[in-house]
């Protein structure tokens, strides 16, 4: 089940998503607190009956939309759920009439950009060392947009 998550309700939960699958590159508790001080985020999480083993961020601009953080914990990749929150992501991107939606991702985040390309996300740009303590061999970042 996916659900919006507000008032730092799973800030515990989404602190150890974010400390489990991204290491060293996680966000920490400020800026989780910035994610949801944010009145352009919307925030959903994917829950095994009261688990969350997932969530999502997207933030909404004028006429776009950035997927500021997708992630799905290791035990559960690969299970339909990253699909489930992008097309949720995409269809909340199209409820308010965005004309394209962008992310980044690690050039070398081969399950990231296989599900980013599966749903029409493109490479657009690299940004060479986005990333400062990557979990993977490269530390920089494709920049890819899907249209609506």
């Amino acid at each position: 089940m996916i659900r919006q998550l507000t008032n730092k309700e799973q800030l515990d939960n989404l602190i150890k998503l974010e400390e489990n699958n991204f290491g060293q590159e996680r966000w920490n508790r400020q800026m989780l607190l910035s994610m949801f001080a944010n009145p352009c985020n919307d925030i959903y999480g994917v829950f095994l009956g009261e688990i969350l083993i997932g969530y999502a961020c997207l933030n909404v601009s004028i006429d776009f939309c950035n997927i500021d953080n997708i992630v799905v914990d290791k035990p559960y990749v690969c299970r339909g759920y990253g699909s489930q929150l992008l097309e949720l992501l995409i269809k909340k991107a199209r409820d308010y009439n965005t004309q394209a939606i962008f992310l980044e991702v690690n050039t070398q985040n081969l399950n990231a950009l296989k599900l980013y390309g599966k749903y029409g996300f493109e490479v657009i740009s690299t940004r060479k060392n986005f990333y400062s303590k990557p979990l993977f061999d490269s530390k920089d970042a494709y920049v890819m947009v899907k249209k609506l």
